[in-house]
């Protein structure tokens, strides 16, 4: 710790549902069973937003330090032999209870929730490994739990669905895309998704229950609720589940209790942190394997955009209007001003190497010049001569 400087820059939020701030507070020390991260990115997920309203399954004492997950190298070891083990390493890291949050340069984790990355996975890469892709390998394992030959995902474009989507194709289960955009409908398309729906479609239901009856999906991960949530859950087989695990209609989910009664349907809760503690350490390493090794491929991230921590704001309002596009990542390496500074650098080097090449073509274009000169001169006093000669003999003559 003594090699360390004695405070860090971080993104705080002072009041939930408030403006963030950023400013220089004292790097955490870890205790025992914990671990000292140097951060090198996170990213802004719609959980975060939930989370500093305080309306996340995690709560915490303000002042906080937002951020889920993030990349970094473990420098430092409060105590333990698993501390020392990881001492050094790449790893991804998420959010708890006892820890900081990961919108900082350096944050406290537990060092059970650390995990080691290949030296070729990147720290962008990683900074996505343990939320959507432990999430979409969750959902494939409730499923399976469910004896699913189908599912349905709302928010289609969202990251994680799209994630989900392709891992749940891989295995071969057929799935359902539920949009709300005619642009979000376009792009799914464009991956190759088969069952693309526009809840906002007058024909909507019809189409939905069209769909359901020819692949007969029996679990639905919804993360809009309202109603949609009741519209799809009637639609679809006997016996069938829905997973809530978001709220992006922001209101209350709607649904027919005789669909519950009579005909066996249920509506539960998909939550990442329970469903982890409910697999266990021996089943979570068979899972992390499977994120190790689809990383890079189905369970890859799209990045629309890199930002400074001076840039939260403004990545923030772009994120919300932007879901779609992709994610918003925060490089802690990054500094405002500094891509413009090396730009204009980049753009001096470039003029100097061209004025170099210019003066390198003069000088070799040099000698041939001089050359043609003497040449020219020689021509002339030869030609001076030879009327010299002729005005001569015509006075003789």
């Amino acid at each position: 710790m003594n090699s360390l400087p004695k405070t860090m820059r971080a993104l705080v939020l002072k009041e939930l549902n408030g403006p963030l701030f950023l400013e220089e507070v004292p790097i955490p020390k870890p205790l025992a069973g914990q671990v000292l991260v140097k951060m090198e990115a996170s990213p802004i997920h719609p959980a975060d937003f939930s989370f500093m309203r305080g309306q996340y399954g995690i709560t915490k004492p303000l002042p906080v330090i937002p951020g889920n997950e993030g990349c970094g190298v473990v420098i430092e070891n409060g105590g333990g032999l698993y501390g020392w083990k990881i001492k050094g390493e790449k790893v991804a890291v998420a959010s708890t209870v006892n820890s900081t949050g990961t919108w900082a340069e350096y944050m406290v984790a537990d060092a059970i929730r650390c995990i080691p990355l290949s030296k070729d996975t990147t720290f962008e890469e990683g900074a996505f490994a343990l939320g959507n892709p432990i999430t979409a390998l969750g959902f494939y394992d409730v499923a399976m739990n469910e004896k699913a030959r189908a599912v349905i995902l709302s928010a289609g474009c969202s990251a994680v669905s799209r994630m989900s989507a392709r891992y749940f194709q891989s295995k071969g289960i057929p799935v359902i895309n539920i949009v709300r955009r005619k642009e979000q409908d376009d792009v799914l398309k464009g991956d190759g998704e088969k069952f693309v729906l526009n809840s906002t479609e007058e024909n909507f239901e019809a189409n939905l229950k069209e769909v359901i009856d020819l692949v007969k999906p029996t679990v639905f991960f919804d993360s809009v609720g309202g109603t949609l949530t009741g519209i799809v859950l009637k639609a679809m087989p006997n016996k069938s589940v829905v997973y809530m695990y978001g709220f992006l209609s922001k209101d209350k989910c709607e649904i027919d209790g005789r669909d519950l009664r009579y005909k066996e349907k249920s509506l539960k809760g998909f939550f990442l942190s329970s469903w982890i503690k409910e697999k266990g350490n021996v089943k979570m390493l068979l899972v992390l394997n499977e994120m190790r090794n689809s990383l890079k491929t189905i369970l890859k991230t799209n990045i629309s955009k890199v930002i400074c921590m001076e840039e939260i704001d403004e990545g923030i309002k772009f994120y919300k209007k932007n879901m779609s596009e992709g994610k918003i990542l925060i490089s802690f390496s990054k500094k405002k001003g500094v891509e413009i500074e090396e730009k204009k650098e980049l753009e001096k080097e470039n003029i100097n190497k061209q004025i170099a090449k210019e003066e390198s073509v003069e000088k070799e274009e040099l000698p041939n010049k001089q050359i043609d000169i003497e040449e020219s001169v020689e021509k002339k006093e030869l030609s001076s001569i030879e009327e010299s000669k002729k005005e001569k003999e015509n006075e003789k003559n």
